[in-house]
């Protein structure tokens, strides 16, 4: 396991007057050419992200890989008591979390099965707090003040599970309130092998956190909450919970795509991205 630099392509964009006329492709080459030769202090880049919001086919004309599965659980916002075992998260908490994230996630990634080549974006206090100053802007404009609640934990310390989140205005919340979204940022469950009553607890604690979720959006007018790609383990501890949530597949927007700037030649089959969560959107 080792850390190494991965560049985010974001915002591309054509004026709409100059469309078709090969300006994308020309700056997408362009990158090609100059991102695997850039350097970061003493570490050069290994590879660069993007999320399509074009589908799948476009960027891998430029070495990009989209994953094939790209998909989400959408819950409803609700509201209702807050639940005893859980608390909200504040700004003060995050970069304890962060670093306390960033330690389980070095441990998981060190315990996976070799076979594969597996790229994690490292979940810091960097990625969220660049989530969190897009919504401050747009809440101080909209409502002229900013949520407090930056997520919710639940559970005793080694048992803990906590959610990140982001308010999203995608369009006025009085005139075209439809794609406005709280986005999951970050899932953590601090226990990757719970014994069968510490996964009964880990149930309680998820379905408090992220009913808490579901009140949050509730509370600034938000038509949903939005957790993306979970594991394995949250999947069950979400079918266990209760909960009422869509399964949505992603097919042209928000598609996770990789370009790989190894050596040797990579496909689909032997890429793995380890939680390809919202965080880690740019």
């Amino acid at each position: 396991m080792s850390e190494n630099v991965i560049y985010g392509v974001a915002s591309v964009f054509v004026n709409p007057d100059y469309r078709r006329r090969g300006y994308g492709a020309r700056l997408m080459n362009e990158l090609a050419k100059i991102l695997p030769k850039m350097r970061r202090g003493s570490s050069s880049s290994v590879g660069s992200i993007l999320y399509s919001d074009i589908g799948k086919g476009y960027y891998t004309k430029f070495g990009l890989l989209a994953f094939p599965v790209n998909y989400h659980l959408e819950f409803d916002p609700k509201t209702g008591p807050v639940s005893t075992h859980a608390r909200f998260v504040r700004t003060e908490d995050l970069p304890q979390l962060c670093q306390d994230d960033e330690a389980i996630s070095q441990k998981l990634m060190a315990s996976l099965p070799p076979g594969k080549t597996r790229i994690m974006i490292v979940p810091d206090i960097d990625h969220i707090l660049w989530h969190i100053s897009k919504e401050a802007f747009a809440c101080q404009k909209i409502f002229s003040h900013i949520p407090q609640a930056k997520g919710a934990l639940a559970g005793e310390h080694g048992r803990r599970v906590w959610v990140l989140w982001a308010h999203r205005y995608y369009g006025h919340p009085y005139s075209s309130p439809e794609d406005n979204t709280l986005y999951i940022l970050r899932l953590v469950i601090e226990d990757h092998e719970p014994t069968p009553e510490q996964f009964k607890s880990q149930v309680q604690y998820l379905k408090a956190v992220l009913q808490i979720a579901q009140a949050e959006a509730a509370d600034w007018g938000l038509q949903s909450v939005k957790l993306w790609h979970p594991t394995s383990l949250i999947q069950k501890l979400v079918e266990q919970s209760g909960l009422e949530y869509r399964h949505v597949n992603r097919d042209e927007d928000s598609i996770a795509s990789l370009r790989w700037f190894g050596d040797d030649a990579i496909t689909e089959d032997d890429l793995e991205w380890v939680a390809s969560e919202k965080y880690a959107w740019v």
